[in-house]
């Protein structure tokens, strides 16, 4: 084999030992050294067509040939010398991507920015749906953040608001050897009752109260609702009988063989006067809740500070008034409970009634009982002047009916006005109605907005948009950057 065909059997090889293979070029010839670089390839095209060098693949001869495989060389040798390199830019894309998107797109116009507070109030219900219904499976915020746990966070305000006036309700306590105790209804309500001693607080119920202060201490705006006027009365050591007795001497009129129908109106009245205290301490608990999840929703889902700052306090009239209604209405459940007549269509009124007469009637035959019966049901056997001897004056029967009367409709009342406040104020004012305060952000707000009002809330600062015009620069950079190195 000639040499000739040796070079051209080399050239046509796939690979050399080198791994890199040969590509044939045509030099200049020292005649040929002026000529026109056009002029040098159409010399190479011509030379390369002669036999035996057209023997060799287009792609294994010429200028053209070797330049494309040197930068084909080129490329993967930067592949594989830049692999951190490339790395790294798609790390910086990434994140110059995600500065972007907290950014929003532009907000120039009205139409932009009312699309951009309308995809806020969107995201902000949605999150809003699933606080109240304990959704917090699949949004991280409700992991990063407690307070918008709203529906845990406002039933366990609830069930404190029950505890507190179940225990701290009655001016005076009404003491429990006197009721009815073999009830099992009774027994389970006084075995649920919180067991703190009077004048004291568990470690708990601090720990409970400085969470219920900490909306009052983190915004200032919402100081107005905390007790100032209504502050607990506190209770009285004085025994019920006794003070029943005196209001029952300081009532009486001309009325023959009943009392004074006005006594129990105003026993009630006297009985009850810490609700006010209890009922508007409950509801701003509840509202500082409230206005916690609010502030920290709109924080969490609004990309922009200045925009948020600039909402939120935009929003805080409209919370505010929401809040005030729910504090009036309040007051009017307990005047409502306080100042009007004791009225009650509970069934459970005349059967707990019944049952004290029945008990008070069975304690004091107890106490009269003569002998047994000898047959195996052993019933007591009472004199029957014993019996007469056992009823009392006519004041001390007054005043145990009046106890009775009291207790039973005390009872009744108390949880009728627990459950009026928790569903009237709490669970319809400030949590469904959509007059409340949480949904006060919606897109029928959005909606009605003037276009200077567009403007001072979602208009973007020169900052901002700077920085997304320097970050739009960053990404094209970075993609073709990304894009030579792929």
């Amino acid at each position: 084999m000639t040499k000739t065909k040796q070079v051209v059997a080399l050239v046509n090889q796939t690979t050399s030992s080198a791994g890199l293979g040969y590509i044939l070029v045509c030099n200049r010839s020292q005649r040929h050294l002026s000529i026109s670089l056009s002029e040098r390839h159409e010399n190479e095209r011509a030379f390369l067509s002669q036999a035996p060098w057209n023997a060799i693949s287009e792609e294994r001869a010429g200028i053209a040939s070797l330049k494309r495989r040197l930068n084909s060389l080129a490329v993967n040798a930067s592949r594989q010398s830049f692999e951190e390199v490339s790395l790294e830019i798609v790390n910086k894309l990434n994140v110059a991507e995600a500065r972007l998107k907290t950014l929003g797109g532009p907000r120039h116009t009205a139409e932009t920015q009312r699309l951009f507070l309308l995809q806020l109030s969107s995201e902000y219900q949605a999150l809003i749906h699933k606080a109240t219904d304990a959704y917090y499976g699949r949004d991280e915020c409700f992991r990063e953040h407690s307070s918008l746990r709203l529906a845990t966070l406002v039933m366990e305000e609830n069930e404190r608001f029950s505890a507190i006036v179940a225990k701290k309700g009655c001016h005076r306590v009404f003491s429990r050897s006197q009721g009815p105790e073999t009830d099992s209804e009774c027994e389970m309500e006084v075995a649920q009752e919180p067991v703190v001693p009077d004048g004291s607080s568990t470690d708990v119920e601090v720990a409970e109260s400085a969470k219920s202060e900490g909306p009052m201490r983190d915004f200032p705006e919402l100081r107005v609702f905390q007790q100032v006027d209504q502050t607990d009365p506190g209770g009285s050591d004085e025994p019920v009988g006794l003070w029943i007795a005196r209001k029952y001497h300081d009532f009486r009129g001309f009325e023959v063989g009943s009392s004074n129908p006005s006594l129990i109106t105003a026993l009630v009245y006297e009985q009850t006067s810490s609700w006010c205290h209890h009922a508007l301490t409950y509801v701003a608990n509840v509202i500082g809740r409230i206005h916690r999840c609010i502030h920290d929703l709109l924080r969490h889902i609004c990309p922009d500070p200045s925009v948020h700052g600039r909402l939120w306090a935009f929003l805080l009239p409209r919370l505010h008034e929401t809040y005030v209604a729910a504090t009036k209405h309040t007051k009017f459940l307990v005047e409502v409970e306080r100042n009007g007549y004791p009225i009650t269509l509970n069934h459970y009124f005349a059967q707990t009634m019944i049952k004290r007469r029945r008990a008070r009637v069975e304690r004091t035959l107890k106490r009269m009982t003569a002998w047994h019966t000898k047959d195996d049901a052993r019933q007591p056997l009472l004199r029957l002047d014993d019996i007469l001897k056992s009823y009392a004056s006519n004041e001390d029967h007054r005043t145990e009916e009046l106890e009775d009367v009291l207790r039973s409709y005390h009872k009744v009342a108390r949880k009728r006005f627990v459950d009026n406040v928790c569903k009237q104020v709490v669970d319809h004012m400030l949590i469904c109605s959509k007059q409340g305060p949480l949904h006060t952000f919606s897109a029928g707000f959005v909606g009605m907005l003037h276009e200077e009002d567009l403007q001072k809330l979602a208009g973007e600062d020169e900052f901002i948009a700077e920085q997304r015009k320097k970050l739009l620069v960053e990404v094209e950079i970075l993609e073709q950057g990304r894009g030579v190195l792929a």
